[in-house]
């Protein structure tokens, strides 16, 4: 899974400039041709990566390929004809030409994200989500014991479908508030889960590198029509081109394009309001009081700033048919950011989705792999109880004996806390040493803790486990094996699918010339 973000990062990035004349046919995916520029310019992006373990052209090659198989299967599977698509890679190659428009060597970044985001929000999710956030530099402990945490409770709320979500996310979520979200609004796994669920579905645990998440959505809304949505991307870039083209850019377009007015006629027509006759000329075409009749139609303004913009839009249209027919960059670029669009989607669908809802695959693939989990010490897999009455602990051992693990800690509770009165406290877990200074005492023979002044007697009910013993337990790593046990699988058939040619000989020459 790493290596597919990786790509969707470095192909997302901004084509370097490559010479056309020199370009040449690296390799061939069933037949289509893949240029020796495009396999450059992933290369170079994957080089300039913060990683500190590049491999070679010939060892970069592979992942290369891989990524296009999954490339041409989501072609074959006809996603990149679906509207949605399409309406992306518009408002992505529209930022990009208005980043050439506003005269800088590099795209907008921000108005294409701005852009995007506008888009995404077809769908509004409020949602609220009981979250433990996991430092980067945060300890295998401190990662499991969040894990643990994150899925007793999920396992209590499956259990409990009366429970108040909200009073969990009170009581345990490092984030307690409810907030609204939509598409490309948050990241690509938060974003996964969401956008598959409906008002008042619960998420299974998922992991994003911020921490760990159950998420509750509490309501979903509509957004903008497509209609609505293209309507605002097309003005937000609109907007930022007139605000970035200064006299200066516009008189460098007008010298570019050969810029010839028509002065008397432009004087008639912002005399009358109308004319049929030659308001200026653009690269040798003529733009008539009709062409800019049709123009205002849909842009009610004053009339001197309705021919001023016209202006403005034909020198942009003629300055678009440049970019698109000789500047190479700018459709590598273009041609990038679909790929990445579809990698990452036909890589949801065939690993992510299929991995959260195999829950039989799971269990089977933990089964075969169980040794793998397993502990390089023992751990405590039980509850650590805290009583105001010492009669309560062996009570407590025998109720709990025939009820699955993941209830003990609820069941306790609710049988010894009734009426509101406290009685106990119980946490349950699965604990490492260190993890917890009453299992290190009566569980690890360690130096003893004192009890709480107010539950003055303390034991443990469980045993010592060498790893865990049901794929619940170590969902979120166990997740992660599994996306790439899928992952390997896919490919294997995605390369009996498709043939795969290389001209070695092109492939000698690469960064070479």
């Amino acid at each position: 899974m790493k290596r597919y973000f990786l790509y969707i990062i470095i192909t997302c990035c901004f084509a370097v400039h490559l010479c056309a004349q020199q370009d040449t046919i690296l390799l061939r995916i069933n037949n289509e041709p893949v240029s020796r520029s495009e396999f450059e310019s992933a290369y170079k992006k994957y080089t300039s990566s913060d990683s500190n373990n590049h491999k070679d052209v010939k060892e970069f090659l592979p992942l290369f390929i891989d990524d296009k198989l999954k490339i041409a299967e989501a072609k074959v599977l006809g996603l990149n004809a679906t509207p949605e698509f399409r309406i992306k890679v518009e408002a992505y190659s529209e930022a990009l030409q208005t980043g050439f428009l506003s005269d800088k060597s590099m795209p907008d970044i921000s108005l294409y994200e701005e852009s995007l985001k506008q888009f995404y929000s077809k769908e509004r999710f409020l949602v609220m989500q009981i979250f433990k956030q996991i430092p980067q530099n945060c300890s295998n402990a401190e990662l499991e014991k969040s894990d643990q945490l994150i899925r007793q409770l999920y396992s209590e709320l499956m259990n409990n479908p009366e429970a108040d979500f909200e009073n969990y996310v009170e009581k345990y979520s490092d984030d307690k508030r409810s907030f609204e979200v939509g598409r490309m609004e948050v990241g690509l796994e938060f974003e996964k889960i969401i956008s598959a669920m409906q008002k008042g579905d619960v998420s299974i645990p998922f992991f994003t590198p911020q921490g760990v998440h159950i998420v509750k959505v509490l309501d979903v809304k509509n957004g903008l029509s497509d209609r609505e949505q293209k309507a605002m991307i097309r003005n937000r870039v609109k907007k930022k081109y007139r605000n970035g083209a200064d006299s200066v850019f516009l008189q460098r377009l007008k010298d570019t394009y050969n810029y010839t007015p028509a002065q008397d006629n432009i004087n008639e027509l912002l005399k009358s309001g109308i004319t049929e006759k030659t308001l200026f000329e653009l690269d040798g075409k003529a733009y008539t009081g009709a062409d800019f009749r049709f123009f205002a139609a849909s842009n009610p303004k004053g009339l001197k700033r309705q021919f001023d913009d016209f202006v403005t839009k034909s020198l942009a249209d003629c300055e678009k048919r440049t970019l698109e027919t000789e500047r190479p960059e700018h459709q590598l670029s273009v041609q990038e950011y679909e790929d990445a669009l579809l990698l990452s989607e036909i890589t949801r669908r065939e690993v992510g989705d299929k991995a959260q809802a195999d829950q039989a695959g799971l269990s089977a693939y933990f089964s075969v792999n169980k040794k793998k989990y397993r502990w390089s010490r023992p751990r405590f897999r039980g509850v650590v109880l805290h009583t105001r009455d010492k009669g309560i602990i062996s009570e407590a051992k025998k109720i709990v004996k025939k009820r699955p693990f993941d209830e003990w800690a609820g069941f306790i509770e609710e049988y010894f806390n009734l009426g509101g009165v406290q009685q106990v406290q119980v946490e349950q877990g699965i604990f490492a040493e260190s993890d917890n200074a009453y299992v290190d005492g009566l569980v690890f023979k360690k130096k003893r803790a004192e009890s709480p002044s107010s539950y003055p007697f303390t034991a443990v009910i469980g045993k010592k486990v060498k790893g865990p013993e049901n794929y619940n337990e170590i969902l979120i790593p166990l997740m992660s094996d599994y996306e790439k046990f899928l992952e390997t699988a896919w490919m294997k058939r995605l390369h009996k699918a498709y043939r795969v040619e290389i001209n070695e000989e092109v492939l000698k020459t690469v960064n070479n010339h």
